[in-house]
């Protein structure tokens, strides 16, 4: 769409073109299902004419919202999850300190995707509502991740650290409510001893959240921001320290297991020894 141009000698293929080849690949890929045949010729027929209706807006989105910079890393986001991820080996090595490869790299993509989450909810929204409403909705995936992406986001523009810290705490608030249905579901006896400190962690965490979103107002220009969507180096760092965390407490806890079986079998010696 970007190198399509305009006026007579304007290309034939853009969004709408290279999006209707993608459907037709798949419609062939679901052949061996003739039910789905019809189903899909509908969803054709509808993306297509939303798209010619939305031509207009996507060429100015494509061409001049969307930067460089941003195709580049939505590429890169896309061919890490699409490409790199399905190719990594789904097994611990021994090299790695029996971290299974694909597991950290899907760690790394989560954190990739959760920052660039926030990167379209700060130019959508803005610096206030963006952050805020970014971090309540990724902290139903990681509430750890998130926080992880907007501290990132708050080291690279310090001007948006409120917000960043806004959405950090709503983040937990996120955590709190999905810790309350996961037990109501599973044990609801459960969830009558959690009521104190699941409420508790509701209230503080969104009224400090509150204070923090109202109390700053950070007046970047975010429509004409630049810069990168997401850093890819932070997000490796940080899934292989947190891998490296839960490995050594696995690593850790299994140790305490044999010690704890080799004294419970030396006291059970001991005491056939003395009494037997």
């Amino acid at each position: 769409e970007r190198r399509k141009g305009s006026g007579a000698g304007r290309g034939f293929a853009g969004v709408r073109t290279f999006t209707i080849a993608a459907l037709a690949g798949a419609l062939s890929q679901a052949l061996g299902q003739p039910w789905l045949v019809f189903v899909a010729g509908l969803v054709i027929v509808v993306v297509v004419a939303t798209m010619l209706i939305a031509r207009s807006n996507l060429h100015r989105f494509s061409t001049e919202i969307l930067t460089q910079t941003e195709l580049r890393d939505a590429l890169i986001l896309a061919g890490a999850a699409l490409v790199v991820l399905p190719l990594i080996p789904s097994q611990p090595l021994s090299w790695l300190g029996g971290i299974n490869p694909r597991n950290l790299w899907r760690l790394v993509v989560l954190m990739v995707a959760l920052q660039a989450a926030g990167y379209i909810a700060l130019r959508l929204l803005g610096p206030r509502m963006g952050l805020a409403l970014s971090g309540l909705v990724s902290g139903f995936i990681s509430s750890t991740a998130t926080v992880a992406a907007l501290g990132s986001r708050a080291r690279k523009d310090p001007l948006l650290q409120p917000s960043c810290i806004a959405g950090a705490l709503f983040s937990s608030v996120a955590t709190t409510i999905q810790l309350a249905i996961v037990a109501a579901a599973i044990y609801p006896p459960l969830l009558i001893s959690l009521a104190p400190l699941l409420i508790t962690g509701f209230v503080v965490s969104l009224i400090v959240g509150a204070l923090s979103l109202i109390a700053h107002h950070p007046k970047s220009d975010i429509e004409a921001m630049g810069g990168h969507a997401f850093n890819l180096r932070h997000a490796i760092a940080f899934a292989a320290l947190l891998s490296g965390v839960t490995r050594i407490g696995h690593l850790g806890k299994s140790s305490v297991g044999l010690e704890s079986d080799r004294l419970s079998r030396g006291a059970r010696g001991f005491c056939r020894r003395a009494f037997c």
